[in-house]
Order: C-alpha cells, then sequence, then structure tokens
C-alpha cells in the first residue's frame, strides 16, 4: 500500500473503508448488505461480495479477503481466453467459405490467445508474493496485487477491442449474404 497507509496502525486502517463510498452513502464495516448476485459459489467467506466502501482497509488485508480476491486476480485471464477463443473458433466453423472471415477467425483467435496468455503469465508474476515472503507482508507492500491497476486498464482496453471485434465481424458477415427479402 502507499507510504501513509503503511504508516496508520491496524486500528486505524479498521476505520478508513478500502474503497471510497459514493456521495451520502456511509461505509458499514459490521452489518453491511451483501450483493449475493455478484458471488461465485466458493468465495462465499470473507468480505467478498460487499461494496468496497463497506470493507476496511484492515479488512483487505486479511487472508479471508486476500486470498479468493487473488484467485480472481489470477484466474480472470485464462478464463476470458477460452471464453473469447471459442468465439473465434466458433466463428472458423460458421463462417469457414467466406476467406476473410477465416482470415479474421484465425487472427482473432491467435491475438486473443497471446494476450490472454502473456497477462495470464504477469498476473501470476506481479499477483503472488515472492518466494519467502509472507501474505501478511506481501499484502501490506507497495508491489502486491491491489496495485495493478495499469496493467488492469489495459487489459480491460484489449478486452473491449477484442468484444467488439466478436461482435462486429458476424454481423458484417451476415449483413454481405444474398439473401432474399421473404
Amino acid at each position: 500500500m502507499s507510504s501513509d497507509v503503511a504508516r496508520l496502525t491496524p486500528l486505524q486502517l479498521a476505520q478508513y473503508p478500502w474503497v471510497s463510498p459514493p456521495d451520502g452513502v456511509i461505509p458499514n464495516f459490521d452489518d453491511a448488505p451483501k450483493n449475493d448476485g455478484s458471488i461465485f459459489i466458493g468465495l462465499i467467506r470473507g468480505r467478498m461480495g460487499y461494496h468496497g466502501w463497506d470493507i476496511s482497509i484492515a479488512q483487505t488485508m486479511e487472508k479471508d479477503f486476500a486470498i479468493p480476491l487473488y484467485l480472481l486476480t489470477v484466474l480472470q485471464p485464462p478464463i476470458m481466453l477460452f471464453l473469447k477463443a471459442t468465439f473465434f473458433i466458433m466463428y472458423l466453423y460458421i463462417f469457414s467459405p467466406m476467406r476473410w472471415m477465416r482470415f479474421c477467425g484465425y487472427a482473432g483467435a491467435l491475438f486473443t490467445t497471446a494476450f490472454y496468455g502473456s497477462t495470464t503469465i504477469i498476473f501470476f508474476v506481479y499477483a503472488t508474493p515472492s518466494r519467502g515472503e509472507s501474505w501478511d507482508n506481501y499484502l501490506a507492500s507497495d508491489h502486491s496485487f491491489f496495485h495493478l491497476t495499469n496493467i488492469y486498464l489495459s487489459q480491460a482496453s484489449v478486452g473491449l477491442a477484442i468484444d467488439l471485434a466478436i461482435f462486429i465481424l458476424p454481423v458484417i458477415a451476415v449483413l454481405q449474404l444474398q439473401l432474399p427479402r421473404r
């Protein structure tokens, strides 16, 4: 965490929310409403499923919160890889007579595999404590996975571009079909 947060005592860390609340919202660290719709079944322990302003900084450093968040961080890229590559492979089967669509299918699947494969490695390297480093020391450090914002933003940007390609490619292919209006 930043040097300012590192200087706070555990009692002070328990008083500040992990994320700033919206205007008019008061953080509730003890009895916050749970967002059940956003929980993965295996991650119900700890503070998963709560708004960030209903979690104190001290609670984010507990293993019941940090380890499920770590798993979400490192498993998200390979999940996206398989989901998005599946669409490009499906387009290869459906639109194989169209040469340009075959090229786009192979290029999209290759780019998606390269991008999400590399981000998987990056997240495993940067989001895992170093050899001999405890989770407690790692979570309090400046290099924990809480500080991967630039990587998250780049992944979101490229992911959006891939999503747009997944959406637009079949629309263009279908519009080029010469089907009768009736």
